[in-house]
């Protein structure tokens, strides 16, 4: 066996020892034999060695001088244990300067190392020993299919060689070996694992599952559940037959993937606790991802089928996102049942998985959206024109049914972006509804022109003029456009503001997320560009949402109200411009003709103002069953009478300025004109314009001195000036 002095060596190493031992073997000795011998020597030696050591504690305790004696006395001596136990400290410290008792203490030690190393080289030599008879049979064991007894094999030859080391002859292909029978056991443990997977038999699958984690192998247990367990969900969307609808097809995909996870999270809950329910969680996620291409796919052929219409396709879009809505509020309520929650990683991406497939159709729903509103826009717009001309309705009942039409259609469009697209698409829908509303009132502004409301005055001399009349339906429609654009302002400010609270929500976060609102949460933590539109929209208080409709509508209205205007001082200006010029500059024929002068005014002073005194009537018949507020309504009678007649005023001063002479006799008719006209002014609670108050003044004037003294109360810079010097000259008055 060799000197106890190789044991005592710092650099001892059992492995160096017994390689030493076998070289030296005689070449007809077994092995194994040589081993064992050497072992039951290792064996009585370190009996012996433990025997010396314990003789040698003894000699070396009668040896120690009396530091025992005082600490024994010392614990008697209770009472004063302070002193006693410095006592003993002290005493300690000076016999532990003892050379003897150092050297006896350094001895023991050697040779407690010394009986370890013995230990560790017995121990080593039964490894060898072992392994030795193992690799007579590992040969046959890479033919067997007993997985428990191979995989035991296989940790008793990795635990073996790891002790002993393959540097002998014997085990020089040992882990050669080695690794065939780990890819022995791997497949077989993979085996029975696919196996045990497809039938759900739990106990064979912890058996295969216990193997792989020996082996270091846990992700194949994953990987390989994903792939047996997804293969019937495979099955169910395989099924998918075209000739189905895609949209009618997909909850009933849904249930099944439903009733699948139930059983799954049951089955692995209680078979493989270790793994759930990441393992779910991953073969969902899996599932998803392989889908993706053809669900991208067949989405898309639903929606954008040549064979259904714009609104068709937008409502498949948003069937199939309910679905898809509904389908993850049960997913994760039936996850949250079984306890399947918690990775908040895995569940972002099992979402993200599940909604990737919409993200394309949802994309696409702006232009869906702006498809079927410039068609319906189109046709709409088509079938007013052929009424108008038609003329079997009224053209207010026309533009009215159109106004409904219109509005209603972009109301629905906005509550489709938030039961589609949780209004995430609304920045792009705003759009999409401003630049319809602009074509609409553009068309309006086309096919609201005067020649709509040309009336025969004379049959006989068919004399074409606007109907005044007819046209007072306009107003009142463009006031019900007007509040309809205030409604869907107001309406889509709440929605923006209501979307500006679902950008602070998160998946992850407290607040329980439902449907659509969380499948566009989801959507929106990766959507980046999406997010950023939609942050710029959200950040805007003031912005104006449909500022080319609005301006649109503006130019509409502006166009309107020059038209009523038009239409109402068209007929004033034929009496004007046709009477009133010559009326008073006429001069008489010879120095005893005289011009007739009447108390009373002239016709065309008098049919100007009775067509004045009947506005009021004709808006309260126009308007008076209009659906509008009263007050509005009042308001608004009021508004047009001003400005009719300020602008009847206007014209009528412009008139009088194209008087060349004013007689004597004119000048007292002209006075009475006037007079008559301010009078229906006030009677429509009119103020009397500046114009038409100089003109007043100035044909009171009596002589040279009066029109000098009104001139001097004349502010320069006012129109009257120049109208009391123009009267001046036509009176030939000298100033």
């Amino acid at each position: 066996m060799g000197s106890l002095d190789q044991f005592s060596s710092k650099d001892f190493d059992p492995k160096t020892f017994i390689n030493g031992l076998c070289e030296s073997k005689p070449e007809d000795a077994s092995l194994d034999r040589f081993l064992t011998d050497h072992e039951m020597k290792l064996h009585i030696a370190a009996e012996d060695l433990g025997l010396y050591l314990h003789e040698e504690s003894l000699r070396s305790t009668v040896k120690l001088p009396s530091a025992a004696r005082e600490l024994a006395r010392i614990k008697e001596e209770v009472s004063v244990v302070k002193m006693g136990v410095e006592s003993a400290l002290r005493g300690v410290e000076s016999k532990s300067r003892d050379h003897q008792a150092n050297a006896v203490y350094l001895e023991l030690q050697q040779l407690v190392e010394l009986k370890t190393r013995m230990e560790s080289a017995r121990d080593t030599l039964q490894e060898a020993a072992s392994l030795s008879s193992m690799f007579k049979t590992i040969d046959s064991m890479l033919h067997s299919n007993d997985l428990v007894r191979l995989a035991d094999a296989l940790q008793r030859f990795n635990r073996g060689l790891a002790i002993v080391g393959d540097s002998l002859v014997e085990f020089k292909r040992g882990r050669d070996k080695v690794a065939n029978l780990e890819e022995r056991v791997l497949d077989l443990a993979v085996q029975k694992l696919d196996n045990a997977l497809k039938v759900q038999n739990g106990d064979h699958c912890r058996t295969a599952c216990s193997v792989l984690d020996q082996l270091d192998r846990s992700q194949l247990i994953a990987q390989h559940y994903s792939k047996i367990r997804s293969e019937p969900l495979i099955e169910v969307w395989d099924g998918y037959s075209p000739e189905n609808p895609y949209v009618s097809w997909i909850p009933g995909f849904y249930d099944e993937v439903l009733r699948s996870i139930s059983t799954e999270c049951d089955w692995c809950e209680s078979y493989l606790p270790e793994y759930y329910p990441s393992i779910v969680l991953d073969m969902l996620i899996s599932f998803f991802r392989r889908i993706e291409v053809p669900c991208k796919a067949r989405l898309a052929g639903a929606t954008s089928q040549s064979s259904i219409s714009s609104l068709q396709s937008i409502e498949a879009m948003a069937q199939s996102v309910e679905s898809t809505a509904d389908f993850v509020d049960a997913l994760f309520d039936c996850l949250r049942d079984a306890h399947a929650l918690g990775n908040q990683l895995g569940e972002k991406d099992l979402l993200k998985a599940i909604i990737v497939p919409y993200d394309d159709v949802l994309k696409n729903y702006p232009a869906k959206e702006s498809s079927h509103m410039k068609y319906t826009l189109e046709h709409q717009m088509g079938l007013v024109t052929k009424s108008l001309a038609a003329g079997v309705e009224s053209k207010e009942d026309v533009l009215e049914k159109s106004l409904e039409m219109v509005f209603g259609m972009v109301v629905d469009s906005v509550q489709r972006c938030f039961s589609t697209t949780r209004g995430t698409s609304l920045p792009e829908i705003v759009k999409v509804i401003d630049g319809v509303l602009e074509t609409y009132m553009s068309t309006l502004a086309r096919t609201i022109k005067p020649e709509l409301f040309y009336s025969k005055e004379d049959s006989k001399a068919s004399v074409e003029t606007h109907d005044f009349a007819a046209m007072l339906f306009l107003p009142p429609l463009l006031a019900k456009i007007e509040a309809h654009m205030a409604a869907l302002h107001g309406q889509v400010k709440d929605r923006v503001r209501s979307l500006s609270s679902l950008m602070e929500k998160d998946v992850s976060g407290e607040v329980l997320l439902r449907g659509s609102e969380f499948l566009n949460v989801a959507r929106l933590s990766w959507n980046i560009d999406l997010k950023r539109s939609i942050d710029e929209l959200c950040s805007k208080d003031d912005v104006v949402l449909l500022g080319k409709a609005e301006a649109s509508l503006q130019s509409l209205s502006n166009q309107i109200d020059l038209m009523i205007e038009k239409s109402f001082t068209d007929k004033l200006e034929e009496y004007f411009g046709m009477s009133l010029p010559r009326e008073y500059s006429a001069e008489p024929k010879a120095a005893t003709d005289t011009l007739s002068f009447s108390a009373y005014p002239l016709q065309y002073v008098i049919s100007a103002g009775e067509q004045l005194m009947m506005l009021p009537q004709l808006f309260e018949t126009a308007w008076g069953s209009n659906e509008t507020d009263e007050n509005m309504q009042e308001d608004m009678i009021g508004d047009w009478i001003d400005r009719l007649a300020a602008s009847s005023a206007s014209l009528y001063a412009k008139y009088l300025g194209q008087i060349t002479s004013l007689p004597t006799e004119s000048s007292r008719q002209l006075t009475a004109d006037i007079e008559y006209f301010c009078n229906i002014l006030s009677s429509l609670g009119q103020e009397i314009p500046v114009s038409l108050s100089a003109w007043q003044a100035a044909l009171a004037a009596s002589d040279s001195e009066a029109m000098k003294s009104l001139i001097s109360r004349i502010d320069d810079t006012s129109d009257g000036l120049d109208i009391v010097m123009l009267v001046s000259k036509l009176r030939n008055i000298d100033l």
